[in-house]
């Protein structure tokens, strides 16, 4: 035999071998790591709760519609409990879970005329605001599934672009919470500038629809937002897919930064087929809230500018709805409500629940927020003014709040309406003040 084949048939040999000890090193290790445990999942835990008490007073208003306070029935005065308790656990570095319940309790006076008296009455509630499961699918790819109250858009008063969370007078208070939707939602980011999101409402979350009389439909939409990586604050978006009634919308927002601090923005929507209730005469005298016909499209926007410092930060929002009420419209609406009509049951429902955000057709807005007043920077105060073009009344409110040490917050609001008898926002009341003490911890 030649020496080249003995050497070919050791390299043979060897080769075997060492295929044969590397196969046997890796079933070792498949051993290894199969008697080794796997590592639990990692969760961590924070709960955190918010408890405000506190008393209030009002001053009802005098008005055509409320005659002696027997139809709102206004509270004169009050005192009120409120806990609010945040739950968060992230379990591994994909999955969270929210849960934040509200616990409420509210003791309060109502005066009343023709005849006088007093009427002492107490309400309670405890509910869900949010509680739903998020988890990253990848990098870029997200789901979030429950009771969630997700919003957008630059505005501070509105956002027409999300038909979902609606418009309320109290939205501003220390004591609002919003309520979240039952919404099953997917998030697409695929890059810093870009993010989309898929949204389904298919059940309510029990409150009442936003349209009075009207079943909840399910809803379903999109939004994409792209933001520049020159300059955070400079963004677009839009928005699209079914609201109330299953009527279709499409909307957009954006926000500009013209120069350090002072920004443009705007938010608005296009509803097709909307539904709304309009006052109409049915009979000679008697008016019936019922749905508007021939209305094609409902337009809903708010435009605004911004300026932001370290000391101070303003805004100025116009809100523009032309197929709102005319004041002669708003009149009759409110009349239509009169014990002597005989739809005055539902009118009334359907004047407080019109499928309008705001009934009138222009608003102007105001706030300005002073974050750190004091030597020591620890007043917080906020000014805002509400202005109807229905009617010319006026709502100016403040909040102001302090910290007093690491667990407690002195807290107070108000508002005081302005215009005439009757108008839209003098018609409930005319004073209302708060003033409690928040524990954070």
């Amino acid at each position: 035999m030649r020496t080249s084949s003995i050497l070919n048939w050791v390299l043979i040999v060897a080769l075997i071998a060492g295929l044969a000890d590397t196969a046997e090193a890796a079933r070792k290790r498949k051993r290894r790591a199969k008697a080794k445990p796997k590592a639990a999942l990692r969760i961590k835990q924070r709960i955190d709760f918010d408890w405000l008490n506190g008393v209030s007073l009002r001053s009802p208003a005098d008005s055509t519609y409320n005659p002696g306070n027997s139809v709102f029935e206004t509270e004169t005065y009050g005192a009120r409990t409120d806990l609010n308790v945040d739950y968060r656990a992230s379990i591994g570095a994909r999955h969270k879970i929210v849960v934040r319940p509200r616990a409420y309790a509210q003791y309060f006076d109502i005066g009343m005329q023709d005849p006088p008296r007093r009427v002492r009455r107490q309400r309670g509630k405890v509910d869900l605001t949010e509680s739903f499961w998020e988890s990253w699918l990848n990098g870029t790819l997200s789901m979030t599934f429950g009771l969630q109250n997700f919003q957008w858009g630059p505005a501070e008063l509105i956002s027409p672009s999300n038909p979902l969370v609606h418009f309320n007078r109290e939205q501003r208070s220390l004591l609002w919470r919003e309520k979240g939707r039952v919404q099953a939602r997917l998030n697409w980011a695929p890059s810093r500038q870009w993010s989309h999101v898929l949204l389904a409402e298919p059940i309510g979350n029990g409150d009442l629809v936003f349209v009075a009389d009207r079943e909840f439909s399910p809803k379903a939409m999109f939004k994409s937002e792209y933001r520049s990586a020159r300059e955070a604050r400079d963004y677009v978006g839009i928005s699209g897919g079914t609201e109330e009634g299953a009527s279709p919308f499409a909307g957009a927002y954006f926000n500009y930064a013209l120069t350090e601090g002072l920004s443009l923005y705007s938010d608005f929507r296009f509803t097709w087929n909307p539904y709304v209730y309009m006052p109409s005469e049915e009979l000679p005298g008697v008016v019936e809230m019922s749905e508007k016909e021939g209305l094609s499209t409902l337009h809903l926007g708010v435009y605004g500018v911004r300026y932001e410092s370290e000391s101070y930060d303003v805004r100025l929002e116009a809100i523009v709805s032309p197929a709102g009420y005319s004041q002669a419209e708003w009149r009759s609406a409110l009349q239509s409500t009169s014990p002597l009509n005989p739809f005055a049951a539902a009118n009334f429902r359907r004047v407080l629940r019109p499928g309008f955000e705001m009934p009138g057709r222009a608003y102007g807005y105001l706030s300005v927020r002073l974050p750190d007043l004091g030597d020591e920077g620890l007043w917080q105060l906020s000014l805002r003014y509400l202005h109807s073009g229905l009617d010319g009344s006026g709502s100016l409110g403040w909040s102001v709040e302090r910290g007093l040490g690491d667990h407690f917050v002195l807290a107070s609001e108000g508002r005081f309406n302005v215009g005439e008898r009757d108008g839209e926002l003098t018609i409930q009341e005319r004073f209302y003040a708060f003033l409690g003490v928040r524990a954070l911890w």
